[in-house]
């Protein structure tokens, strides 16, 4: 793979890399009305997704800045091509769009669309079949393992009315989402426009390099978010988060010393930070994890930026086959940090109430909604509530069902009407979503 070739298409589209135009899209202003991790509060610090986004963005941005500069010497070419196109400012494009597709609720939501499948699919039938036994792996894979960038690929490319040009290239061509690592990283319904990219940019079924940076972006927001929201809403406090942080088993047997001075200099900052000895005065919770957080973000872009450069031959040739944050020190933060959710998930109720709450949702509206799209544009007579509830879904998302839907066979075209269900209930925001299950439920007019 050469830079010249996939960025080529990136080039030469003058609005690509036009963050202010991506910002003002439909698709990523709706995320201010979608919660991240824990339902929006009355205050200044809710999170959303558009949060998310932008922070994602900014860090696949400074990952990129800093593989230039760290192969100014040794990869003199690559470095000097990559400056000249700004590559930085294409990474954060790129990652910006993709990671604003997440559904209703977040990652909670993105969970329980996944939990609904695995079960609820299995208890529906269509002409005395089970529905999963009318599908192919990759079908049966769209919902079962859901990802919300496979969506957003989906949505950008059937439902995109303006002219916002979706970078393709960030989705990787065999998604680490996937139960069988031979199904490209989209939907089954955009496996056509996947595969005719994959020969445009003549990457075949590797990764592209840049999805390596937009993955460890994503972990690293996630993470440090998530820790970030804990401590503010008090599910955990600062002084347990280092004493989690300090358990032996967060070190590997083969880990070196100097990764490991790495990670301890990381917790000894947080506990100083914490303590107010850095900043000479007292200070509080929230404010010691964000102070922290800023060093983490930067500590862990330094290191997977450099583990891009160790293993830069692998990447552009297709043979490297781990993830830029398992492969370098950054396994230890890791580690540490799956520590930390662990603890933090022992002791929230409040989160844990949350999760009740988001797949009583989804477990309704998904069940009501498949149920009713089972026998839509058959030759079977449909009862009324199912009418009722094909009446209330969007026609443009029935629009997009029937222009993909021509001259394919009953199997595929259920696979499109379910696919039509995920399209309307993905892109409501969280208010609109649960009063659309509190209204077909009967508790609210």
């Amino acid at each position: 793979m050469k830079w010249s070739i996939l960025f080529d298409t990136a080039v030469k589209r003058e609005n690509f890399d036009d963050l202010s135009k991506i910002l003002m899209s439909q698709l990523v202003r709706k995320t201010q009305k979608k919660s991240f991790i824990f339902t929006p509060e009355n205050d200044y610090f809710t999170r959303t997704q558009y949060n998310f986004c932008i922070d994602t963005s900014e860090l696949s941005r400074n990952i990129m800045n800093r593989i230039i500069a760290y192969s100014s010497e040794t990869l003199k070419n690559e470095s000097d091509f990559l400056g000249k196109i700004n590559a930085g400012d294409i990474a954060a494009s790129s990652s910006l769009i993709a990671a604003c597709g997440l559904p209703p609720f977040g990652v909670i939501g993105e969970y329980a669309i996944r939990r609904w499948f695995s079960s609820g699919l299995k208890k529906i039938y269509f002409k005395d079949k089970p529905v999963l036994s009318h599908m192919n792996e990759h079908m049966k894979d769209d919902f079962i393992h859901y990802s919300s960038i496979a969506h957003t690929y989906r949505y950008v490319k059937r439902y995109n009315d303006s002219d916002l040009l979706f970078p393709d290239y960030i989705l990787a061509p065999v998604s680490e989402i996937r139960s069988d690592k031979s199904i490209p990283g989209c939907c089954y319904s955009e496996i056509d426009i996947m595969e005719k990219i994959s020969q445009e940019l003549k990457i075949k079924y590797h990764h592209h390099p840049l999805s390596y940076i937009v993955n460890a972006a994503f972990y690293i927001v996630s993470v440090t978010s998530f820790f970030e929201d804990a401590v503010y809403y008090k599910l955990i406090t600062c002084r347990d988060m280092i004493n989690v942080l300090r358990c032996t088993e967060n070190f590997y047997e083969d880990t070196e010393n100097d990764e490991y001075e790495e990670f301890a200099s990381s917790v000894k900052y947080f506990e100083e930070v914490a303590t107010g000895h850095v900043f000479s005065k007292d200070i509080d919770d929230p404010d010691a994890i964000r102070k922290w957080i800023i060093y983490v973000k930067s500590v862990m872009c330094d290191m997977v930026a450099k583990s891009f450069v160790k293993n830069y031959r692998e990447i552009m040739t297709g043979k490297y086959a781990d993830d830029l944050i398992s492969d370098s020190w950054c396994r230890t933060f890791r580690l540490g940090f799956d520590n930390v959710e662990k603890k933090i998930t022992e002791l929230s109720g409040r989160l844990h109430m949350m999760n009740v709450k988001v797949i009583k949702v989804y477990n309704y509206l998904l069940e009501s909604f498949v149920k009713a799209v089972i026998y839509y544009d058959t030759e079977e007579k449909m009862d009324d509530d199912s009418m009722m509830l094909i009446d209330v879904i969007h026609h443009k998302y029935k629009k997009v069902y029937k222009e993909t839907s021509c001259d394919k066979d009953e199997n595929e075209k259920l696979y499109l009407r379910i696919m039509m269900v995920l399209d309307y209930l993905t892109d409501l925001t969280d208010k609109e979503i649960t009063e659309l299950a509190d209204i077909l439920r009967g508790y609210s007019i």
